[in-house]
């Protein structure tokens, strides 16, 4: 008996012992059928409204249609899987309607689970409306709320005392906040905008503004009528702002990027510049797309510092984007992947000698980009089986060519196996300034004396521009440039990229007065180009940098001291100081080498002033785990958007230091002067910064460039001189 029972108990326990492993198995099998359900997903809404068949045919805008596509490209290169794209050339059924819009964040907020990705894209126009006197949620500072127009937007209804068929940001508000109650993090992204006053004094078919005036809505001019004795500034106005969801109530995090201040507005225009087949794109969106096409393992704070140093380098001095929210220090997308290694598979036809990539401009591509061709994705660059360069950019796609380079000869296309890969080695830097011609006499009217003069000191600089040291691509009044000219009221003005003009007042766009000769006419404008060249040169430097580890190491740091207390300068935001602010800037070198560090003050003006080293010859070596600050007193002498550039260079060994004060210029008087200088490229190439061969990418790979920007509040009596 006491063996049967033992029996018995063996023969339970191995069935036991089978059920167990089966239960394993089918758990092992549930779990990697449910892992793909359970796991976090990422979530996009697209929209983008180009056609308002309301509005009147000027307000039309072409550029929304294609960012949707170009954002739909870069998010699926990042891994978002459910992209909704509502705007035209979609079915009728996702087309950018009011109730379209609405019903696509209803059903995301039904989708959504805890940890899920949602990216919130809007782009179209802006505007403004009074606020409701039904509203009690939130309290508007300038007594308007901001609206985002769909594609039915109609006009001022005075019965319901709103714009028909506009969405207000409350609406937004209310939805996203709903998707964070979910447990969702939430990126939204805004490129339109809702106010603005600046004077175009160049007519540029190409650019058109992301607003529409209230009035142009039919909102009465008495419901507009604001406080006047509201003292706003733009960086502290909500107005420019789609309102932000409840921090306090909500699980998920939530990051916010507008592309204009309150005051301004954000243009659409041909980007990328110079590229042979332009498309209408937003400038904030485009460049967004530029920098996340560029980057991963950054936080959101990174690539708003990135879109400020974007458009500091292309002289866009507005608008000023913004970015907020409450996890601005999170990595992008919410992951924390390594850095992905730029390598795209090369397409070839089977009956053309062309070979291509699908990447472009925004991939940091351009013409004369060296690219490596390896036989797979994992390869090492060390077993590249040739070089290619790049023949021809476009906004998402290259055509590439073999090309002899590093000592191996140009691949023959039948030698470059199925399955290559063409990874970048050496990307295209473009130090050129690109300057329009004043518009040409309107039909009919005849130049006075002065103009002419003018015109003929162009053609000869045009002539001989190789003799002072810049780049220069001369293009056409209506075509994208760095800088446009203007000949009005006997001046010739040096305008930006937008063609604004502000012609008094501290903040008044460069000009030189025409009534002098030749010859000194001609030294103000090679001192004016040079001047503005190297100093878009240098911020350009800054978007070249590879983001490798030695800039992780580096640690700068800016804060600000008024009246006894201190706040800290991010470089994703542009602050407003005033005369007699104290900045200090603090850095710490946390690599095991000791690095060069330069810090220069670039002013408004186009001054460069060295901050750091003090003197020429002074020790600017910061030590492997040392580190050192600047404190400098702010004087308002200048008003404008003003920067500190911080160049920190890895110390080779057995090297003299190295220091940049040279780059130093005097700043532009309104009324010119001369002062010849070499360009920027050439400078920086005899310091060693940028030298050729395989050592260029090592020296760019331990080096960085970074840039602190702030506004200067302009004062009626001013002092001369920055103090260190």
């Amino acid at each position: 008996m006491k063996e049967k029972t033992m029996n018995n108990n063996y023969l339970s326990y191995c069935f036991h012992a089978k059920i167990a492993k089966i239960l394993a198995i089918l758990c092992l099998i549930a779990s990697a059928f449910l892992a793909p359900v359970m796991a976090a997903e990422k979530y996009a809404l697209l929209v983008g409204v180009s056609n308002y068949p309301n509005l009147e045919p000027h307000l039309q805008l072409q550029g929304p249609a294609n960012d949707v596509i170009l954002m739909k490209r870069v998010l699926r290169d990042k891994g978002v899987a459910h992209i909704q794209i509502l705007a035209e050339g979609q079915a009728k059924d996702h087309l950018p309607t009011r109730q379209a819009i609405l019903a696509a964040l209803a059903r995301l907020t039904q989708q959504v689970k805890p940890d899920d990705f949602v990216f919130l894209y809007f782009s179209g126009h802006g505007s403004q409306q009074p606020v409701s006197p039904t509203t009690k949620t939130h309290h508007e500072p300038d007594g308007l709320d901001e609206l985002f127009l769909p594609r039915d937007v109609g006009h001022w209804n005075d019965k319901i005392s709103a714009v028909e068929n506009a969405i207000v940001d409350n609406e937004l508000n209310k939805h996203i906040t709903a998707l964070r109650h979910k447990g969702a993090f939430i990126w939204a992204v805004f490129d339109s905008c809702h106010s603005g006053t600046m004077t175009r004094a160049i007519k540029k078919n190409d650019i058109r503004e992301r607003r529409v005036s209230p009035r142009a809505l039919g909102v009465p001019t008495q419901a507009l009528t604001v406080n006047p004795s509201r003292d706003i500034s733009p960086s502290q106005s909500d107005s420019t702002k789609i309102r932000s969801p409840d921090k306090t109530a909500s699980r998920g995090g939530y990051v916010a990027f507008y592309a204009a201040q309150s005051t301004e507005t954000t243009p659409e225009m041909f980007l990328p510049v110079a590229n042979p087949g332009p498309q209408t794109h937003g400038l904030f969106t485009y460049t967004l797309a530029e920098v996340l096409a560029q980057n991963d393992d950054i936080s959101y704070r990174e690539v708003g510092q990135l879109i400020l140093q974007r458009y500091a380098a292309q002289n866009y001095r507005r608008p000023t984007p913004l970015f907020e929210g409450t996890r601005l220090d999170a990595p992008i997308f919410g992951t924390g992947a390594g850095k992905r290694t730029p390598q795209w598979r090369i397409q070839r036809r089977r009956f053309s000698s062309r070979m291509k990539i699908a990447a472009g401009q925004v991939h940091r591509l351009d013409k004369g980009s060296i690219l490596a061709i390896l036989p797979n994705a994992w390869a090492a660059e060390e077993a590249a089986l040739g070089y290619a360069v790049v023949i021809r950019a476009a906004t998402l796609e290259s055509h590439i060519k073999t090309v002899a380079h590093n000592g191996k000869p140009a691949l023959a296309k039948q030698d470059i196996p199925g399955g290559a890969y063409a990874r970048l080695v050496e990307p295209k830097m473009s130090l050129t300034l690109r300057i329009a011609l004043p518009p040409k006499p309107a039909t009919g009217t005849t130049p006075n004396a002065l103009e002419t003069q003018a015109r003929q000191v162009l053609k000869e600089i045009i002539d001989s521009e190789h003799h002072f040291g810049v780049n220069i691509a001369w293009v056409q009044a209506d075509e994208n440039a760095d800088l446009h000219l203007l000949l009005k009221d006997e001046q010739l003005w040096l305008l930006p990229p937008t063609a604004d003009l502000i012609e008094t007042g501290p903040q008044k766009t460069h000009s030189i007065r025409l009534n002098t000769t030749k010859a000194d006419l001609r030294d103000k404008l090679v001192t004016s180009f040079q001047a503005i060249a190297n100093v878009l040169n240098l911020l350009r430097m800054s978007n070249k940098m590879p983001r490798g580890r030695f800039v992780k190491q580096i640690q700068i740091s800016a804060s600000v001291e008024r009246a006894d207390e201190y706040k800290p300068i991010e470089a994703d935001k542009i602050p407003s100081l005033s005369d007699g602010d104290i900045l200090t800037l603090t850095l710490k070198n946390n690599s095991d080498t000791a690095t060069d560090v330069t810090i220069l003050y670039v002013d408004s003006e186009y001054g460069i002033t060295p901050m750091y080293p003090a003197e020429e010859g002074e020790i600017n070596r910061i030590e492997a785990g040392g580190n050192d600050w600047l404190e400098l007193e702010l004087y308002a002498d200048t008003a404008g958007t003003e920067r500190l550039v911080v160049i920190a260079v890895a110390a080779q060994p057995n090297t003299l230091m190295k220091d940049f004060s040279f780059l130093a210029q005097p700043r532009l008087p309104r009324t010119r002067g001369s002062n010849k200088k070499p360009s920027l490229y050439d400078l920086l190439l005899k310091a060693g910064f940028g030298t050729r061969g395989a050592k260029k990418r090592k020296r760019f790979n331990e080096a960085l460039i970074k840039v602190f920007s702030w506004e200067i509040a302009p004062k009626s009596e001013k002092k001369r001189g920055i103090r260190g």
